[in-house]
């Protein structure tokens, strides 16, 4: 499967739970304009237009924001969340790739970046679940405190599977 299919497929499955999100809340034209976002989004990727990527992440950012906000179903808007995000990845890493000379070891690139992505996932969907059962009241400072460290931490963890890869 080619990455820019794939990662078509994950912003259609994101696009989905968010639309799905508004429509159970009752709310037809926001769902409406995520899905027409999504349309647009895959013609600029097909098009090679790389700076749709980063508009397209911002527009992402603002949708589940503003779903969050409207109290939506969390569990539709974080499977969105991870399937945009993981979709706005490998769109942003097809185009950096169309741009690689050919033998360039693709297959190679590909491998490893999947596994990078898988990783990351799995360990902020561990984050996630873990943050949605604990039920905890810290001040924000200490939190602050946390984010930064917890930030560090993954960097050293993934720097250091680098090394061993």
């Amino acid at each position: 499967m080619k990455i820019r299919t794939l990662a078509i497929l994950l912003l259609m499955v994101g696009t989905a739970c968010l639309a799905a999100a508004f429509f159970l809340d009752g709310r037809v034209l926001p769902a409406f304009l995520s899905i027409l976002f999504f349309f647009a989004w895959c013609y600029a990727l097909l098009r090679h237009w790389r700076w749709a990527n980063g508009l397209g992440l911002l527009v992402l950012w603002a949708i589940i924001g503003w779903g969050a906000w409207l109290q939506l179903s969390h569990s539709l808007l974080l499977a969105g969340l991870f399937a945009l995000l993981a979709g706005w990845d490998l769109a942003d890493f097809s185009t950096r790739l169309s741009q690689v000379e050919a033998d360039a070891g693709h297959e190679e690139l590909i491998r490893r970046h999947l596994f990078w992505l898988t990783a990351t996932l799995a360990i902020a969907l561990g984050c996630v679940l873990l943050a949605l059962n604990l039920d905890l009241t810290i001040p924000l400072g200490w939190m602050v405190v946390i984010a930064i460290l917890t930030a560090l931490g993954l960097a050293r963890v993934i720097s250091h599977l680098m090394k061993i890869i």
